[in-house]
């Protein structure tokens, strides 16, 4: 699900839809996350959506790596890869409900499965019940839980497994019926499926980990003002930009531009909204270029001859916008890259983004603390 660039209208009629549609008992546990507000229970709803996308990458690699390694493993210890068809070890009478229910939905489709089709089609419930309590003497088997798990460290054992798999599967199967996760304690989990792959094989968990989503979308929960998703705007760190004034010298304000971070500095003008201007390094080089070529200047030019209100008014400005620190980035890239309608692109009248914006404490009137410029291309 991507995360959308346009701005959803919750509207009375709107809320009163969703909410018909969603049912009242199934948006109880948002509301009451949300303080009982409508609105915010919806955001909460979509990031819950959002980081149930996010494990489904996980939690297949976790599935689907450990029914193929048990499968290796029993295949090894009773010499067939048939074992699954008939086990020679006492199933409980749920697993063998959930094996058989399996292979009948199975042949329906395909008259004669192989045992790896079997293998594919048995539910990860029938998996992680394999190491309840009722299997002890299974995994007493010299050598049968270290086959399954190959890196299994010699300190950890069957009931250590048991914990990790049915806690993982509970969280698949919260997931797989669209059950709230949102409050649960996620980053937990991703870290019992890293423990649990790291049993198995060091590449499989290492490829988990460098593709995971999982905390890119736990860092993106819903914020009240926010428009779009994204990483809440207070967890990046930012430099306060440099202030100079319009009387400084060029010189000076030189000085102040490159110790910037990005490189720019801000000039108060009460007459703009926000209320600055920038100037930056770009802006500094035209006007020198621009005073150097002319014939009386001798192809020489004074920097403390002249003032940052004549750079700044001897070219191109930046535009500036501004925003708040309680939004997120989806908020600013939505002023970066504003949505422009068919009707506002063939009249002419699309919104011009902004060069730079500025990050304020506390709206347009507020102190800068930062300031972002428009990347080149958009990502």
């Amino acid at each position: 699900m991507a995360e959308s660039q346009e701005i959803f209208s919750y509207s009375t009629e709107a809320l009163a839809n969703l909410e018909r549609n969603i049912s009242a008992a199934r948006l109880a546990p948002y509301l009451v996350h949300a303080g009982n507000d409508r609105v915010m229970a919806m955001k909460r709803y979509l990031w819950n959506a959002r980081l149930a996308k996010s494990f489904l990458y996980p939690l297949q690699m976790t599935e689907i790596t450990i029914r193929n390694s048990m499968h290796g493993a029993f295949r090894q210890q009773y010499r067939t890869a048939s074992w699954i068809f008939s086990p020679t070890f006492q199933m409980t009478t749920e697993s063998e409900a959930s094996r058989k229910a399996a292979h009948g939905r199975l042949v329906r489709r395909k008259p004669h499965p192989s045992a790896d089709d079997l293998v594919a089609s048995l539910s990860f419930d029938f998996w992680s019940n394999l190491f309840r309590d009722d299997y002890e003497q299974l995994w007493l088997t010299p050598g049968l839980l270290k086959a399954a798990f190959p890196l299994l460290p010699d300190h950890i054992d069957r009931p250590r497994i048991k914990y990790l798999v049915a806690k993982i599967n509970r969280l698949r199967n919260r997931i797989a019926h669209h059950e709230p996760i949102h409050s649960m304690n996620l980053p937990e989990y991703l870290k019992d499926i890293q423990e649990l792959l790291s049993y198995l094989c060091l590449t499989t968990a290492a490829w988990v980990d460098t593709n995971s989503t999982v905390m890119r979308a736990w860092h993106t929960p819903p914020v009240q003002a926010s428009e779009f998703a994204g990483t809440p705007l207070t967890l990046a760190k930012y430099r306060a930009p440099q202030q100079i004034l319009e009387t400084d010298t060029l010189a000076k304000a030189m000085v102040a531009v490159d110790a910037g971070r990005p490189r720019a500095a801000l000039v108060s003008n009460p007459g703009l909204t926000p209320p600055y201007e920038v100037l930056t390094p770009s802006i500094i080089s035209a006007f020198i270029m621009q005073e150097a070529t002319k014939p009386e200047s001798g192809d020489m030019i004074d920097l403390n001859a002249h003032t940052v209100r004549e750079v700044l008014d001897s070219g191109e400005k930046v535009t500036l916008s501004s925003i708040e620190i309680g939004l997120t980035t989806g908020d600013l890239k939505s002023l970066f890259y504003p949505i422009v309608t068919k009707v506002q692109k063939k009249s002419g009248t699309a919104p011009r983004p902004p060069a730079a914006v500025l990050m304020m404490n506390s709206g347009v009137s507020g102190i800068p603390i930062g300031i972002v410029f428009r990347p080149d291309i958009k990502l």
